[in-house]
């Protein structure tokens, strides 16, 4: 029996072996996702580190009501100088 944090992995598994860094991927994607009702953290591992990917606000699969959605980013402010896009044109007429 494999042990990484609190995951049991069976010797005869059909799940892979859990990546040496999992405990350390694991205390990250807590840290990250304390604020957030729901997120996903995605890592690359990079010579047995994680590297962090992406992170998901939302699973989308259509189970929630618009509602939930908009409680899902009612706190999430994100502050975008559009000049700074490379597909910015300009003001708009």
């Amino acid at each position: 029996m494999k042990k990484s944090s609190n995951i049991i992995f069976h010797e005869h598994s059909k799940f892979p072996t859990p990546p040496i860094c999992l405990n350390k991927m694991i205390e990250i994607a807590e840290s990250l996702s304390v604020d957030f009702p729901e997120v996903g953290v995605d890592f690359y591992i990079v010579n047995n580190k994680p590297i962090i990917g992406e992170m998901t606000l939302f699973a989308g699969y259509q189970a929630y009501t618009p509602d939930f959605y908009d409680l899902l980013g009612k706190d999430i402010r994100l502050v975008v100088d559009p000049t700074k896009s490379p597909r910015w044109n300009g003001p708009s007429a």
